[in-house]
């Protein structure tokens, strides 16, 4: 079988990681037509790994770029892709043999489909994820077969209005390494937002399922996926306070710019309330690090979104006592734990 097929793989430093996942594409079932390494201006010996795939890999293409960020590198392949279906793959992780083959045959069963994606193996090599984190990770990953409106065999075809509730929900999970496009069935203008610090993926797919794009799940594992040292972020293992508040505050703009995927009042309220609790979460960090000026800012935004005993209880605090009342209260309750 002959379908043609870009493949973008957005890279920064990871020379070390790209042999493996270059391995990968090289042994796929159904080759790629063309494969468009865009390095994000790494510093390593990434340019002299991708000359080594030069007669390995058919259409190989190589474009580098100063470090922009991934959103930027993935824009950059899709408006240098020369076909209708796109494949992304970070280069980190690696695609099991029949990828490729699974998600074109997928676009072949549902032809108005615009995304297919896939279930996918977790192997974390930084020891950060809880044996329950990986659970949670994996029944997001299969919820999409609870809410499919058909499927044939593995492959479940997804209703763009429904998905896009479960997925404001945080009930499903989609890795971008298994993402598929067929861009004849999607605006040609659609890229990833290079202005979003966490989880511009995410937005990626509001945006096809707020624009009625068709999707499909496959429901067998594609591709392997690894946490480690450099994508930390992801883990359990940030410990320290500082690194966690830093994390939280960079899912907000992703966050808030999910009020603009709601076409309802109860797609409205679903959004509020989970910035009520991101909100209350920035809180209490700022709490514990002593930081109470800007924690009563957050306990003051999350009340307002969603009026709660427990954020009114520290609004209360403050208002009465102000912050060295509040200090104080906390000194004593330190002592007693």
């Amino acid at each position: 079988m002959s379908v043609p097929i870009s493949v973008i793989i957005p890279t920064y430093n990871r020379a070390n990681l790209l042999i493996r996942c270059l391995d990968l594409v090289v042994n796929q079932t159904l080759e790629p037509s063309e494969v468009i390494i865009v390095d994000d201006g790494s510093t390593d010996n990434t340019k002299e790994i991708i000359d080594r795939y030069k007669n390995r890999i058919k259409g190989l293409r190589y474009i580098y770029q100063n470090n922009q960020g991934e959103s930027c590198a993935r824009n950059k392949g899709l408006i240098n892709a020369r076909y209708s279906y796109i494949a992304f793959l970070d280069s980190d992780d690696e695609w099991l043999p029949n990828h490729l083959e699974e998600a074109i045959k997928a676009f072949s069963i549902y032809q108005q489909v615009g995304l297919v994606y896939s279930a996918y193996n977790i192997i974390d090599q930084s020891n950060g994820l809880s044996e329950l984190a990986i659970q949670k990770k994996k029944e997001r990953m299969q919820y999409a077969t609870k809410i499919a409106i058909k499927n044939d065999s593995i492959y479940y075809l997804l209703e763009p209005k429904r998905f896009l509730v479960d997925m404001l929900r945080s009930k499903i999970a989609v890795l971008p390494s298994t993402m598929v496009l067929n861009r004849d069935n999607m605006p040609k203008t659609f890229f990833f937002d290079e202005l979003l610090p966490f989880g511009p993926d995410i937005d990626f797919i509001f945006k096809l399922l707020f624009t009625n794009i068709w999707c499909c799940y496959i429901n067998s594992s594609h591709t392997n996926y690894y946490i480690h040292s450099s994508n930390i972020i992801l883990t359990d293992s940030c410990k320290t306070l500082n690194k966690r508040l830093s994390s939280l505050l960079n899912t907000l703009p992703t966050n808030e710019k999910r009020l603009l995927y709601c076409s309802n009042l109860e797609e409205y309220d679903l959004v509020l309330t989970n910035l009520s609790d991101l909100y209350w979460m920035i809180a209490g960090m700022l709490d514990d690090l002593g930081k109470y000026d800007e924690a009563k800012k957050w306990y003051q935004l999350s009340f307002r979104l969603l009026p709660r005993l427990g954020t009114g209880k520290h609004l209360l605090v403050y208002k009465f006592l102000g912050i060295k009342g509040k200090k104080f209260l906390k000194k004593i309750i330190g002592r007693r734990g």
